[in-house]
């Protein structure tokens, strides 16, 4: 019986140093990110308020066909005030079985090369500096699916310096 108690205080100790202290800024415990995808009319008329009422700040994801001209102002003051605005593509592609979409021009995931992924994600790029001016966008993989033309993008996204992060 000692020797598994010895055992386990050991691994307790073991375990206990593999875990990594991270340090938060003003001594605070944790952080919580809160996402939104799409960029909704809602999001600027429901979301933000309320989380500017707890004093809290989002990122929202926005792709940009649908964006409406008279809204970017409201993103514009949104980033402004402190909620960060994230590249969600400019067409939001998925594989075409997660949207059933048949339509031309194709806007399905397999239409897509890697390339031409990113060339859309650059565009993003320049659309949300245009709104907000920042020349860093953390991304958001439309449907949650990294993978174009039957070929994983992940990787040449964080390779091309368009995008500092990226998630699903």
């Amino acid at each position: 019986m000692k020797n598994i108690s010895i055992i386990f205080l050991l691994f307790s100790l073991i375990v206990h140093d593999t875990h990594a202290q991270i340090h938060w800024p003003e001594g605070k415990k944790a952080a919580v990110i809160l996402t939104y995808d799409d960029g909704l009319k809602s999001q600027l008329q429901i979301v933000i308020p309320q989380l500017e009422k707890h004093n809290f700040r989002g990122t929202f994801f926005l792709y940009g066909q649908v964006i409406k001209e008279e809204d970017i102002p409201e993103w514009r003051k949104a980033s402004q005030r402190g909620h960060e605005l994230g590249n969600h593509s400019m067409f939001h592609p998925c594989l075409s079985q997660t949207t059933g979409q048949t339509t031309k021009p194709c806007h399905s995931l397999e239409c897509y090369s890697v390339k031409d992924m990113l060339i859309e994600i650059g565009m993003m790029n320049n659309f949300l500096y245009a709104i907000d001016g920042k020349k860093e966008y953390a991304y958001a993989y439309p449907c949650s699916q990294c993978v174009a033309g039957g070929e994983d993008y992940s990787k040449p996204l964080l390779a091309s310096g368009l995008s500092r992060f990226a998630r699903g």
